[in-house]
């Protein structure tokens, strides 16, 4: 995409805005048991609005996040299940120890491979696309979606024919698809394994290149289509194929019609035919709310309010109707919303036909159908209750072994979910919770050691967002909101002196079935046994594993050939061999003073520094296998002298060459090569200061790591340093030459960094990611594919427990157990955390997501801030109280005595009234009430709380510590309405003391208070109704004053101030701004259009961000030229967000750029009731150019379209040409998530995108935002990765 020379000077005024998704919805739509990984795997799918999740259901009753998330990008309308032959064996042990049935899956008689998915998720979105998905989990146990798209009914634009509804015949032998307008597409399937191949090769440039069909065609039937299913196949015709469609007639004839078809599958679908009894009107009155499938032939069950109607033989004219109205606890107003059936064996399925339905409020009632009986529903009764409100997903798995009974999981309706366990004939027992943060209601950001600029870089601590959630009545929740990856805690074991641990190995013993893990300590090492066949752990000691160094701290450690475990400590060298009837020949020990050790990754050679005379001597050791074949040789070869004290040790390769990297105390790195006969050869050396002038000259190396993902590939080099910088180095070997470039520096803490590579693989491999450890904050590097330079992402790292959501954990080391070389498979791949007195083994969800933690809030909170004052947040919240014999209100005693009637006593029967109130929480969200302070602060009349602020009014001498809320009042039965704002004593609150008489400052006795903000020194901005007030305190008389006040054309959502400008966000009128001139408002000119404004943000001096709800989405936009002078202001950027959006916060530290605009970066955040966040970046109109043009570049099926110049005629009847802007306002939207597709490795990799002239173009664009590079196309994968992180790493300084 090009843009003509004579539009950029105006076009350059504005600006780019680049969005992002850090937290899709936690409204679950449907929740899917799909083994599309593995027929051992028991996945389960969590597809959201726009996005699928992907969990495993373990042995233990739980459910664990597997990494994998895919965002669609667009809403998704239906999901559904493919999958392979299943056969559930019923096991005499299932039956008497309530355990699990044995399923099989087989495609055409021939059992599934385990790296094989048995099924695949097929979901349709509102694009009329089918897209079909299954998981792939690669060496390092990560786990990511592979899909491929297929598109339908592209001429079809309305969107009366989207196809909302999809449905997978019961052997997945055909699929159905719907419109609520009565386009029906069938297709013919291909099998389970020919799908998973269509999908791995599927290239979205080539059309048809994906046909996970033979066939398919499209009907139209008359009438709204309302569900949509396949019935079974009847068993004298098993290729026979029953599409049902439940159709509503209209509001004309008012009733349902049942629309079938039938096919044999043998034949093409051209011979789809309609079953005789198609169009016939079912006996209802009433619309349905679920259609449930029968496991008999041509039978299906409808679920309306009042029962259920079970249908059989449709199919003739002999159809018979069963009505079973709900029971007396069933019974009621309240809705049916979801179904489920249990998962039985094949005989019993046989016989009966079972299901759960579940109402709105959480009730589960369970229905038995004997397929002979003629009454059908024999049996039906209540489970019990879940305790939580649901309407959306639902499903049922079996239960655990040793448990028996049944699972449900359920998804709450903007609430938290949960996992269910139920016994034969129990009731619901919750074992784990599904955390949601919706609703959420405000959002605000909390202290941070990254706001002290004090030094060269900021400390890359994330932000730390709160926001604070509605449970119910009168129960509320704070909520720290994390960005990164997760290491849930799965089970801790008690370790004596855990705190005093400085590394950890862990050694798999095949042989012998045993995992070893080794920790060393200050003054010596311990160790555990993991027995993998009983899962049982036991310490060790020189008795139960000889020939360990257990008095001495370890070095390093590793298992050498498969029979023999090297432990280098402080003191010695030992060689352990690993068979259980070992000789005492094979115990080796070599007694030697060290001070570091590495090894080199096939685990034969390893280097170790010890003093020397002059200095200190590196050493290189191989280790080779003894004639007898039992035991090893160790062969020392030539040293090298270094006058530095080294301090760190790394090994790597790169090409075939193999280097060894020393860091010294000296903050000098230096780099050696090896050569044949072992000894090293001195490459070259660097200080810290020569890769960044700001780096201090000698800060000693703490700690050294080399990761790479393939060999060609360069090596980022990270080096560790002891005041808490973490520099990382392009390490590249090009025609024999080496070259080391700088690549960033992160800044983590103020004390030593470790660095501990994760070698996933058994043996040691070639490790592309790393834990990094500073004090106790927790970071982990990921190193991505990139052939020309390194492309890593540095994230946070969070320790969980998700039974105890408030835990937190202070880590002294970690390491990452590979996967195991045995068939039983755990703990390999998980996180060994060591705290202050236990190691925790952690399952760890590589990919970055949201991880929150909570406590408990009074009342329903509706705002929170954070009080530097206090340095605690404080939270507004509301909450109903019964008042019994309490007086009238004051305001109330004026009301004449004819509106009050002559039988008005002076108290009021008991009554419900709503109450306002303050909660001052800790920012450590201990669950303990110590120093928990909750104040109400209303009068006993019924009132609701607008705004929160911190204010803190001085006159220069004296000044006050208030938080001012805005207030609204109603009074039931009378329609006035009425406001005011308090101002609560934040001195007494520091101390403990509640504020029983908060000050009113400002009283409105006919419009509600909506909104407040401070201005400048003692001054507050007050909107009251459609009226804005200037409101002044006067130290020296103590007195409340309006200086002057203003019209608004509509009522004020939002007040912020920046200088004398005053920004307003109005309910209908759009941005409003004013000026102050000697305490008097002014107009200022400002936006014209007429939009329901929300939120305003001012930014950059002269600028305004603002949110606007358009219909169910958001308008983002901003403009700028806001100044004293009143000029015209003018509009920056537009993006629409698909949700209404509620808050807009800035990001208060802006990232310095050093380009040709000399600007910063500013960043937002935006979030939505229903738990949705996005990130916000403001970007350059050059850098807005490349990635439009990415963006654009995605959509790779649809042309852009161009504007054409319109000719039409003015008022004197001459002809005019009308030429619409090459670049639309709304254009300066760039979507990150659309993005984050280009850059992974898939079907949308930028890589394969880019080609012939569009790789010209995009060259072109690239040079001009970047200026010159070497590789266009991998220099801006490595900009946009770092563009799109969060928090945000990218920092260029001055």
């Amino acid at each position: 995409m090009s843009f003509p020379p004579s539009l950029e000077w105006n076009d350059r005024r504005r600006l780019g805005i680049l969005s992002r998704t850090l937290n899709s919805t936690s409204c679950i739509r449907w929740i899917l048991p799909a083994r599309i990984r593995s027929p051992s795997k028991e996945d389960v799918v969590f597809v959201g609005a726009t996005f699928i999740q992907l969990y495993e259901f373990i042995e233990t009753g739980q459910l664990v996040n597997t990494t994998a998330k895919l965002d669609i990008g667009t809403q998704i309308t239906d999901a559904k299940v493919i999958s392979a032959d299943v056969e559930v064996i019923p096991i005499l042990d299932a039956i008497l120890k309530q355990e699990r049935d044995q399923e099989n899956y087989s495609i055409g008689g021939q059992p599934i491979n385990h790296g094989d998915p048995a099924q695949i998720l097929v979901i349709v979105t509102v694009d009329n696309e089918l897209i079909f998905a299954c998981a792939r989990e690669d060496n390092s146990g990560d786990v990511r979606f592979v899909f491929a798209k297929r598109p339908f009914l592209r001429g079809a634009g309305l969107p009366s024919s989207q196809c909302r509804y999809v449905a997978v015949e019961p052997k997945s032998r055909a699929l159905a698809v719907a419109s609520p307008s009565g386009y029906v597409g069938i297709f013919k399937l291909r099998k389970v394994d020919h799908i998973q191949r269509e999908i791995e090769k599927w290239n979205p440039l080539e059309h048809g290149s994906f046909r996970p069909s033979d066939e398919q065609r499209f009907i139209q039937i008359r009438g709204d289509v309302m569900m949509i299913t396949f019935l079974p196949s009847p068993e004298s015709d098993p290729n026979r194929v029953v599409l049902l469609l439940l159709v509503w007639g209209g509001s004309e004839e008012k009733s349902t019609r049942q629309y079938m078809y039938s096919w044999d599958t043998r034949s093409p679908l051209q011979t789809i035919k309609p079953i005789p009894s198609s169009g016939r009107v079912l006996a209802e009155e009433e619309i349905p709310s679920m259609l449930i499938p029968s496991a008999r032939p041509y039978s299906f069950i409808m679920v309306m309010k009042t029962g259920l109607s079970y249908y059989e033989n449709v199919h003739t004219s002999d159809t018979k109707r069963i009505h079973c109205p709900f029971g007396q606890q069933a019974a009621g107003s309240l809705e049916w919303v979801q179904w489920a059936k249990p998962s039985r064996h094949n005989e019993y399925k046989e016989k009966r036909d079972d299901f759960v339905l579940l109402r709105e409020d959480g009730l589960l009632q369970y229905f038995q159908i004997e397929k002979a009986s003629s009454s059908k529903i024999n049996l039906n009764w209540t489970i019990g209750r879940l305790g939580l409100k649901a309407d959306t997903a639902f499903c049922m798995l079996a239960g655990p072994p040793g448990k028996g009974g049944d699972i449900f999981i359920v998804g709450g309706s903007m609430t938290d979910g949960g996992v269910f366990h139920v016994s034969a004939r129990g009731t619901p027992e919750c074992i784990q919770l599904l955390e949601s943060i919706c609703p959420l209601r405000g959002m605000v950001l909390g202290p941070s050691s990254a706001n002290q600029l004090t030094d060269t870089w900021p400390r890359e601590d994330p932000d730390r967002l709160f926001a604070c959630c509605s449970r119910g009545s009168d129960q509320g929740v704070l909520l720290e909101i994390g960005y990164g990856v997760e290491a849930q805690v799965g089970w801790t074991v008690p370790y004596p002196d855990a705190a005093l641990i400085d590394r950890l190995w862990t050694l798999e013993l095949p042989d012998r079935n045993e995992l070893l893990v080794l920790a060393s300590q200050p003054t010596q090492s311990s160790m555990v046994s993991f027995e993998l066949d009983t899962q049982e752990l036991s310490f060790t000691n020189s008795e139960s594993h000889p020939g360990f160094d257990f008095d001495h701290p370890t070095l390093m450690a590793a298992v050498v050939g498969g029979n023999s475990i090297l432990q280098v400590t402080t003191q010695s060298i030992s060689v352990v061999p690993t068979a259980v009837e070992a000789s005492l020949s094979e115990f080796v020990r070599m007694k030697c003073e060290l001070r570091e050790a590495a090894f080199f990754e096939d685990g034969r050679l390893f280097v170790t520094a010890r003093q020397a005379t002059e200095g200190y001597e590196i050493c290189l050791t191989s280790i080779l296998d003894s004639v007898d074949g039992y035991g090893v040789i160790l062969k020392e070869g030539t040293s090298t002298l270094l006058r530095d004290i080294p301090t760190s040790l790394c090994c790597f390769e790169i090409q075939g060459r193999r280097l060894v990297l020393v860091g010294s105390d000296e903050g000098r790195l230096h780099w050696y090569i090896v050569q044949e006969d072992t000894s090293l050869r001195k490459v070259f050396d660097r200080t810290a200061d020569q890769f960044h002038y700001k780096l201090p000259g000698k800060c000693a190396v703490s700690s050294l790591a080399a990761l790479k993902r393939c060999d060609g590939d360069p090596v980022l080099l990270l080096c560790g340093l002891r005041y808490g910088l973490l520099i990382c180095l392009d390490f590249r070997c090009q025609d024999q030459h080496f070259d080391v470039f700088y690549s960033g520096i992160h800044r983590l803490g103020a004390t030593s960094i470790r660095i501990f590579e994760e070698h996933m693989s058994p043996g040691r491999s070639g490790a592309s990611s790393a834990l990094v450890l500073c004090g106790s904050a927790t970071s982990r590097v990921t190193l991505h594919r990139n052939a020309s330079m390194v492309d890593y992402t540095m994230s946070s790292l969070y320790v969980t427990d998700r039974s105890d959501p408030s835990a937190q954990y202070t880590v002294t080391s970690l390491h990452r157990i590979p996967k195991l070389s045995s068939p039983c498979q755990d703990p390999g791949g998980l996180v060994v955390c060591a705290t202050e007195d236990e190691l925790l083994f952690c399952s760890l969800v590589a990919q970055e997501q949201t991880v929150t933690r909570r406590t408990s809030a009074d009342g329903i909170p509706r705002h929170v801030l954070y009080s530097e004052y206090l340095e605690k947040f404080v939270v507004a919240f509301e909450k109903t109280h019964l008042l019994t014999g309490a007086p009238r209100p004051k305001d109330l005693q004026n009301i004449p005595s004819s509106r009050m009637g002559s039988g008005m006593k002076t108290s009021l029967p008991p009554r419900k009234i709503q109450q306002v109130g303050l909660h001052v929480i800790d920012p450590s969200l201990k669950a303990s009430s110590d120093g928990r302070l909750s104040v109400i602060v209303t009068e006993e009349t019924n009132e609701s709380v607008n705004a929160l602020i911190h204010w803190a009014p001085t006159d220069g001498e004296h000044h006050y510590e208030w938080f001012v809320l805005a207030l609204e009042q109603k009074e039931a039965g009378f329609p006035r309405c009425s406001g005011r704002v308090v101002c609560v004593n934040a001195k007494n609150l520091s101390k403990g003391i509640p504020d029983t008489n908060p000050k009113v400052a400002f009283r409105s006795p006919e419009q509600p208070v909506t909104a407040i903000c401070a201005y400048k020194m003692s001054s507050l901005l007050i909107a009251a109704g459609r009226e804005i007030h200037l409101h002044h305190l006067d130290f020296a008389s103590r007195k409340w004053k309006t200086l002057s006040k203003h019209r608004l054309p509509s009522a004020a959502k939002s007040i912020s101030c920046q200088g004398s400008l005053i920004f307003i966000a109005t309910a209908k009128h759009s941005l409003f701004v004013l000026i102050e001139r000697s305490n008097k408002l002014f107009e200022h000119k400002s936006d014209n259009e007429a939009r329901a404004t929300k939120n305003v943000v001012p930014f950059d001096n002269s600028s305004a961000i603002f949110s606007a709800w358009n219909g169910g989405t958001t308008d983002i936009m901003a403009f700028g030229g806001f100044h004293q002078d009143g000029e015209e202001p003018y509009p920056l950027f537009q993006a629409n967000l698909p949700l209404l959006i509620d808050h807009l916060l800035l990001r208060p530290h802006s990232v310095y750029l050093r380009n040709k605009y000399s600007s910063h970066r500013h960043r937002f955040y935006a979030s939505a009731s229903d738990g949705t966040l996005f990130h916000l970046t403001v970007i350059q109109y050059d850098e807005w150019k490349l990635l439009h043009f990415l963006e654009q570049a995605s959509y790779m099926t649809t042309r852009s379209i161009k504007p054409v110049p319109i000719r039409a005629r003015d008022g004197d009847g001459d002809e005019v040409t009308v030429r619409p802007p090459v670049v639309r306002l709304k254009d300066m939207h760039v979507r990150g998530d659309r993005l984050l597709l280009m850059i992974e490795e898939g079907p949308y990799n930028l890589r394969k995108i880019l080609k012939g002239s569009m790789l010209e173009e995009f060259n072109a664009l690239a040079e001009c935002a970047l200026g010159p590079k070497e590789n266009y196309v991998e220099s801006v994968a490595v900009w946009v990765r770092k563009l799109l992180h969060h928090p945000s790493n990218e920092w260029v300084e001055e």
